[in-house]
């Protein structure tokens, strides 16, 4: 890879990390105009029409992708993409936006959880020490003013079921793209 798309790749990565931030001010209010699977489904056609002449123009590159590649993408396009995003959406829909956003904290440690047991990945001796931390500072950032307790008290378990299974979604889907490469470059899945 060259260097001006080395620079293109991390200014799209930052474009859409600064639009993550943004999810839940524009799906709240979409949330309640619309089904959380219309959100989702127009959410997809927009990409799909961003990302339809990359695929024209890299067409003869879908030859390369192997059948355990196009399943990797199919689980990812299915659970991570569609199912998860949907789940969120309902999530929001339905109970507290916070709670929903607090939990989608813990996708990382999904995905980490995941490849240690999917794809045999080790993690630091002090690994379960550093995953509290960050759960507990995730829930004081989002709860952090007052009652600590109180929140617990507010939380729907529909809502948050959902919020849940969208961040294992998203876990998941990190771990089947690394399912998708090329031999050569990880062994198993």
């Amino acid at each position: 890879m060259d260097r001006d798309a080395d620079r293109k790749a991390v200014l799209w990565v930052a474009a859409g990390a600064a639009l993550w931030g943004t999810d839940t001010v524009f799906r709240a209010p979409l949330a309640q105009a619309l089904t959380p699977i219309h959100i989702v489904l127009y959410e997809h056609l927009i990409l799909a029409v961003i990302v339809l002449p990359i695929l024209i123009r890299r067409r003869r590159s879908l030859a390369d992708i192997s059948p355990r590649g196009w399943l990797a993408v199919l689980g990812i396009s299915w659970i991570g993409s569609a199912a998860a995003t949907v789940a969120f959406t309902y999530a929001i829909q339905s109970g507290n936006p916070t709670t929903a956003v607090l939990l989608q904290k813990l996708q990382p440690l999904f995905a980490i959880i995941l490849a240690r047991s999917l794809l045999k990945e080790r993690w630091a001796s002090r690994f379960p020490l550093i995953a509290l931390a960050g759960i507990a500072g995730a829930y004081l950032i989002s709860f952090g003013g007052g009652n600590l307790l109180e929140p617990f008290a507010a939380v729907a378990p529909g809502p948050a079921a959902l919020a849940t299974l969208a961040a294992l979604g998203w876990g998941s889907s990190t771990v089947l793209g690394r399912c998708g490469w090329p031999q050569k470059f990880h062994s198993t899945c």
